[in-house]
């Protein structure tokens, strides 16, 4: 016969109680159903793990080990199949005129314009390495960021230069043709085109922008149709 607490039997109802009790049986419940998830977790992890060996196995078969000859002994050495880094050396040479090639840029300002369009450059990882130009042009020298489109750049440098020369005195109606120029260069060439923009307001009192233009568009072999290559 069992006791109570304090020593009087237990009658056989109070046994069917404790049995029946409603919160013994929901944590019972709870229990059984934490165990069957547990099974489940248990079950999908075995099943993931033999599908990474398999992808292993199929790897090694498809890559396998290479054997490289040291002291006349066998080393086997497992291939990597981690990619390198990215690694880019892409330099612009970058012209573009004012609307209608009017020369609209004071002379005075081309300074602080080229100074503004290298923050643009910076900020977009992009180096502007040298510039020159006229009243009616410019020309960059930009090394491009291997993330950056050449076109990301140029709407930046285009948009952002254009709202600084409208804030310079009568200059509120400023604008830069809608298309530009870009060519890559070699970085063996890199000096001589800095010679060429330092020397542009000599060379351009022989020529002016379209004859420039076109020029290059011959040195480069770059097609173009006449009827659509200004404005």
């Amino acid at each position: 016969m069992q006791l109570n607490s304090v020593g009087s039997p237990r009658s056989g109802t109070q046994r069917h109680k404790a049995k029946t009790d409603p919160h013994r049986a929901a944590v019972q419940i709870s229990l059984y159903r934490i165990q069957n998830v547990n099974r489940c977790i248990a079950t999908r992890c075995n099943k993931i793990n033999n599908v990474l060996d398999g992808c292993r196995v199929a790897a090694t078969r498809r890559y396998p080990p290479t054997r490289l000859r040291r002291d006349q002994r066998t080393i086997t050495q497992p291939v990597s199949l981690v990619m390198a880094a990215t690694l880019t050396n892409i330099v612009l040479h970058i012209t573009y005129s004012t609307k209608h090639r009017e020369p609209t840029i004071p002379v005075e300002l081309l300074p602080d314009l080229f100074a503004y369009k290298g923050g643009i450059c910076r900020d977009l990882n992009s180096p502007l390495l040298h510039a020159g130009g006229v009243t009616d042009h410019v020309h960059l020298l930009v090394s491009l960021n291997k993330t950056l489109a050449l076109s990301d750049l140029m709407l930046n440098i285009k948009r952002g230069s254009s709202s600084w020369l409208k804030q310079q005195p009568n200059l509120k109606h400023f604008a830069w043709q809608d298309g530009y120029f870009a060519f890559s260069i070699s970085h063996d060439h890199i000096p001589v085109v800095r010679q060429y923009l330092d020397n542009q307001p000599v060379h351009h009192a022989k020529t002016d922008f379209q004859s420039e233009v076109l020029a290059f568009l011959k040195k480069y072999n770059v097609n173009f149709d006449p009827k659509y290559i200004w404005e």
